[in-house]
């Protein structure tokens, strides 16, 4: 253990002022409970936070689109939908950066021969997801605002003349901070693995990230 290790509220902030330095600690010791915690408690607490009532009328607007009755208590859906979201993000987030972690790891240690542990790049992607976590805080004063629980920043923000199909879906669906976490996982690899460049390594992520998001997209999108 070295003396001059930087604490948790250290490397979080170190994720906007410097990130590979916070990155060659985390190769050293890779330590990650603490930032999974914090992300997944930004991302609760921005679900928690959301009015009740604006849950209800994203549940009533999806029940009008797909033609569904109306239930009684729309009240008492919309309070069960904010409980239920925040559970999920609480729970499942975590379990979703565990699991990229192990994709990375799959696809930099196994597939493509390089050098790391899943602990390490575990450690990257839990710091590298504080972007994407403290955004979902961070925008939810415009998401109350504007009444729309899906509102993000994303590249299909800035392509609004787009018509409606699987092109603008997929573009509305790359979401701007989800991407800047990406790219920091990026970097994070070419440290853990000095022979890996960041730019090859976020050239494979990136490329990997947008085709399963417009694949999704050419799916689901209607």
């Amino acid at each position: 253990m070295t003396n001059d290790f930087p604490s948790l509220p250290s490397r979080l902030l170190g994720m906007f002022t410097s990130p590979g330095v916070v990155f060659e600690k985390l190769a050293q010791r890779p330590v990650w409970v603490g930032a999974i915690l914090v992300a997944a408690a930004l991302v609760g607490l921005s679900t928690i936070l959301v009015p009740a009532e604006l849950f209800e009328a994203t549940v009533r607007e999806q029940l009008q689109n797909s033609g569904q009755p109306m239930p009684d208590s729309l009240s008492a859906v919309g309070l069960f939908a904010k409980i239920a979201g925040t559970a999920a993000a609480v729970i499942f987030g975590p379990l979703m950066t565990a699991l990229m972690a192990g994709i990375v790891t799959l696809i930099f240690v196994f597939a493509m021969g390089g050098s790391g542990t899943y602990k390490q790049y575990l450690a990257v992607t839990t710091h590298a997801f504080f972007i994407p976590a403290l955004s979902a805080l961070a925008l939810l004063p415009l998401k109350i605002s504007a009444g729309d629980l899906q509102l993000r920043f994303s590249i299909g923000t800035f392509l609004p003349f787009l018509e409606d199909g699987w092109l603008a879906a997929g573009l509305g669906w790359l979401d701007l901070f989800g991407l800047w976490g990406w790219v920091l996982v990026a970097l994070g690899v070419s440290k853990i693995d000095p022979k890996r460049s960041w730019g090859s390594a976020a050239s494979i992520i990136l490329t990997l990230v947008v085709a399963l998001t417009m694949g999704s997209a050419l799916i689901f999108a209607r």
